[in-house]
C-alpha cells in the first residue's frame, strides 16, 4: 500500500522525451516549409509553362522528341525534352535553364525574368528542330510506322495516284524511250552495213599521152620532189660548214694578233 501511495498521478517524462516532440515539432514546421517552397516553386513553372503554350501547339505533332512536361518531385522541373528542362534556383526565384550531356550539366539560359527564359526555350525548339530537318532532308521510309501498320508499304507511296504520273516517272520513261530509239537505229545501220559488199575493182592500167621511150623513163613526182629536198639539205648543210670554218679562222686570226701585241 505504501509503495503505490508513493506513485505520482501523472506519468513521469523525461529530457529525452522532451527532446524527441520537440524534433517532431521543429520537422513538422520544416515540412510545412518545404511543402510550401515546392508547391510555389512548382507555381512559378506552371506560369512559364503558360508563357510558352503558343509555342507548344506550334510544335509538329510527329515530332516525339519533346516532352514539355511538369513533375513534382523533391525538386519541380519544367521538362523541354529528355535532356534539357527547366528549375528554380537557391533563391526560389531564378529560373534556371540547364541541359544534361555528356561532358556534364550545361546551363543554356538563367533569369529572374520569365520571359527571357521562355525566349531561350523557343530558340533551343527551334535549333533541334531545324537540326532534325536538315537530319531528314530527302526519302524517308518509317520502319517503326511499316512495323505498327500506320503507313503503306514503300511499293505503295511509291506508286503514282491513278491519273497522275510524277515528274521523274516521266523523266525516266522519256529517256527509256529515247535509248529504245537509239538502239533501233544502231541495229538499222548495222544491218545496211552489213548488206552492202565494197564491190573490188582491178587496178586501171595507168594512161600515158606519149609511149614510153626506151632508157628514158618519166621520172616519179614524189621521187622527183625527195631529189630536189636532198638537194637543199646538202646545200644548207655545206653552207652552215663555211660558216662555221670562217668562224674557226677569224677566231684563230684573232687570237695570233692578240699574242703579237
Amino acid at each position: 500500500m505504501s509503495h503505490d501511495r508513493d506513485k505520482p498521478d501523472h506519468p513521469v517524462t523525461t529530457r529525452l522525451v522532451d527532446a524527441v516532440r520537440q524534433m517532431k515539432i521543429a520537422a513538422a514546421d520544416r515540412g510545412d516549409v518545404v511543402v510550401e517552397m515546392r508547391e510555389a516553386t512548382r507555381t512559378r513553372l506552371e506560369l512559364l509553362a503558360e508563357d510558352l503554350a503558343p509555342v507548344i501547339a506550334d510544335v509538329p505533332p510527329d515530332d516525339d522528341r519533346f516532352d514539355f512536361a511538369l513533375t513534382s518531385g523533391l525538386q519541380p522541373r519544367f521538362w523541354i525534352d529528355a535532356t534539357a528542362h527547366v528549375m528554380m534556383g537557391p533563391d526560389r526565384r531564378t529560373y534556371r535553364f540547364v541541359r544534361d550531356t555528356r561532358l556534364g550539366r550545361v546551363v543554356l539560359g538563367e533569369s529572374a525574368d520569365r520571359a527571357i527564359v521562355a525566349e531561350r526555350i523557343v530558340a533551343y525548339v527551334a535549333e533541334r528542330i531545324h537540326e532534325r530537318d536538315l537530319a531528314m532532308s530527302g526519302d524517308v521510309t518509317s520502319y517503326r510506322e511499316l512495323a505498327t501498320g500506320r503507313a503503306p508499304e514503300p511499293d505503295d507511296t511509291d506508286r503514282p495516284a491513278s491519273g497522275s504520273e510524277r515528274p521523274l516517272d516521266r523523266i525516266e520513261r522519256e529517256l527509256a524511250a529515247l535509248r529504245r530509239e537509239a538502239a533501233e537505229r544502231d541495229r538499222r545501220v548495222e544491218g545496211e552495213t552489213a548488206a552492202i559488199k565494197p564491190a573490188e575493182r582491178a587496178p586501171e592500167p595507168a594512161k600515158t599521152s606519149e609511149p614510153a621511150r626506151a632508157g628514158h623513163a618519166e621520172p616519179e613526182p614524189s621521187k622527183s620532189f625527195m631529189g630536189s629536198a636532198q638537194s637543199i639539205a646538202n646545200a644548207v648543210v655545206w653552207v652552215l660548214l663555211g660558216v662555221v670554218i670562217g668562224a674557226g679562222a677569224l677566231l684563230l686570226a684573232f687570237q695570233n694578233l692578240l699574242v703579237q701585241n
